[in-house]
This record gives C-alpha cells, structure tokens and sequence, in this order.
C-alpha cells in the first residue's frame, strides 16, 4: 500500500510545500502518488539514510509523535503494514497538524533504510530533506 498524504487548513497549503501539485481529487489531504518505480523507491530511502545521517530523522511511535506534537515533523512515513490503528493515528495527527505525510513500503524496509531495525513510523525534521524527499517519492 503506498500512499501519499499533504495536510492542508483551510484548503491552502502552509510551509515550504505550498504548490505542490497532484491533488487526488477523491481526498484533498492526499497527494496522488501514482506509477512508482523500483529506483525512485530506492532513491527516496536513499534519502531516508541521508537525513539520519543528517541527524534529522525521529525514529519509532513515540518519537515521531513527538516531533508532530512539537510540529518539528516536517513530513511523516508510515510503514504500510503498520496496523491500521497506527495508521489512522498517524494520518489523524498529521491532518490535524497539517504535516505531509506517506504511507509505503513496510517496517523492516524503513528501518534498514535509517539503518536501525523495524520501524512503523519516523518523522523528517530538516525543511530541505523532507522536500527533496517527497519530490524522490513522486517522480
């Protein structure tokens, strides 16, 4: 399941990601994420590990609610075989926060990406990294 979600309120967008295009009509808080490939993937977990190098990733559940609650989550990944609690708790606080947010690939593939094990969840923190990534995801 690969999703991608941008929170917006009031229907305009706010931050470094106004403009960005490719609203799925059915939902505005979702980004049409449409005809991934295998090296965009790779490429955007490619940037996954550069920004936990960059020190700009909060890892795991309780991590990343707290990088949304303190609204330093610049965009939030969500493993798409997190259970579907987490999932509807993540996409809820990021909606209501008006933080993007992308549900793929799986908890072990996210947590090799950053170079830890399995993680459910993580938030990138970097402005810059988080822009990059998200535009690696769309392509």
């Amino acid at each position: 399941m690969r999703q991608c979600g941008v929170s917006s309120e009031g229907g305009q967008d706010k931050g470094p990601f106004a403009g960005f295009e490719g609203r799925d009509p059915g939902d505005s808080n979702r980004i049409a994420c449409e005809g991934y490939r295998t090296m965009n993937m790779k490429k955007a977990f490619g940037y996954l590990g550069l920004a936990q190098r960059a020190r700009s990733v909060a890892s795991g559940e309780f991590q990343t609610e707290e990088a949304i609650r303190s609204r330093k989550a610049k965009v939030v990944v969500i493993a798409g075989d997190a259970s579907d609690n987490t999932k509807k708790h993540f996409t809820d606080m990021c909606t209501h926060a008006g933080i993007p947010y992308c549900v793929l690939s799986d908890k072990d593939t996210l947590g090799h990406a950053i170079g830890k094990g399995e993680r459910s969840s993580l938030a990138i923190t970097d402005d810059n990294l988080a822009k990059v990534f998200l535009n690696s995801v769309r392509e």
